[in-house]
């Protein structure tokens, strides 16, 4: 008993000097792009999801690493949206997505976009099932107030 009280009063300084900031600035770190996947279920009624893609050699698909849609029932559409001014343009293509997690995802580009930008948006399938209401009904996925979606290049 003596030996585990020795062993305990003798680890606390050591945790906290371990745990105590430091007054050195951390040094400098490469930018570092980064994609949080949600892996539990929303609330009831909430949906939500993330789009994991990249910069892309090509001109008549983009292939999406992974799409994740939690909280629809009936999945949702991967979509492709030409640039409008750094914005989301008209939808250039669309592929429907389970719920869940699918990777390698692969969305025909149905319209050029002039500079090669395009964006990946995803929408709920919240219409009829397996029909692309938009506008309508199958509006974009948000996590939390963000629109899911990320802007790539596609370089022929």
């Amino acid at each position: 008993m003596r030996a585990l009280l020795l062993v305990t009063l003798l680890a606390v300084p050591v945790v906290l000097t371990a745990c105590q900031s430091s007054s050195e600035p951390l040094p400098p770190s490469k930018a570092v792009t980064t994609t949080t996947t949600a892996t539990t279920a929303p609330a009831p009624g909430v949906v939500t999801g993330s789009v994991d893609v990249f910069d892309q050699v090509g001109k008549e698909s983009i292939t999406v690493s992974a799409v994740t849609i939690l909280g629809a029932v009936a999945g949702g559409w991967m979509t492709v949206h030409v640039d409008d001014g750094g914005r989301p343009g008209a939808v250039a293509g669309r592929t429907h997505v389970a719920a869940g997690t699918t990777k390698d995802v692969v969305v025909h580009v149905s319209q050029a976009s002039s500079d090669g930008r395009y964006w990946l948006v995803l929408h709920v399938d919240a219409g009829e099932p397996g029909v692309f209401d938009f506008p309508g009904p199958d509006v974009p996925v948000k996590a939390g107030a963000d629109v899911v979606m990320k802007e790539i290049k596609l370089t022929p």
